[in-house]
């Protein structure tokens, strides 16, 4: 059963907010135009995600192929989504440009409020989607990740084990 979590949470200080008229979202894909995939409701990434995301060692690994310095804001779509706390605003981060693409797949982080600043609480997990369900663990809402090759999807559960989001269980299945 999928929960239906992203919705509008008024901004705080320095913080963008999400439209007013935002729906409630648990269902997030690689954006491919099609308007009922990607993220329904995208914010600016907060400046302090960004500096969290820049010392991710893949990302950083990424910049260092690219011959680039800066952190591409283009590189990413993100969108609050509730997923631990009552008033908690956590981050879902896809990677959405060109290095970070794999083969039908692409990072998608999780951030969660630390002080002034955000901490990963899900690492650029590969994936075509991913979506918020309605099962809790260590206080956070399970997640399923899923991928597919030409003949094979995968299908991941991730629980919050009170730290960081880990692999619960996953498994490979024929396509037919």
């Amino acid at each position: 059963m999928t929960m239906m979590l992203a919705w509008p949470i008024k901004g705080q200080t320095g913080v963008p907010s999400v439209p007013a008229d935002c729906p409630p979202q648990a269902k997030f894909a690689i954006d491919n135009g099609d308007p009922q995939f990607g993220v329904q409701c995208p914010i600016p990434l907060p400046q302090g995600a960004r500096a969290v995301l820049a010392e991710d060692r893949s990302i950083r690994q990424t910049m260092r192929q690219e011959g680039i310095k800066t952190l591409p804001k283009n590189w990413f779509t993100a969108t609050y989504v509730h997923l631990g706390p009552v008033g908690e605003k956590d981050l879902l981060v896809l990677g959405n440009q060109g290095p970070l693409l794999g083969a039908n797949v692409a990072p998608i982080w999780v951030l969660r409020p630390s002080g002034p600043s955000w901490k990963i609480i899900l690492a650029g997990a590969p994936a075509l989607g991913i979506n918020v369900l309605a099962s809790r663990s260590g206080g956070y809402y399970d997640l399923e990740i899923g991928k597919a090759t030409s003949d094979q999807a995968y299908v991941g559960l991730l629980r919050f084990d009170g730290d960081v989001y880990r692999l619960a269980e996953g498994h490979w299945s024929p396509i037919k």
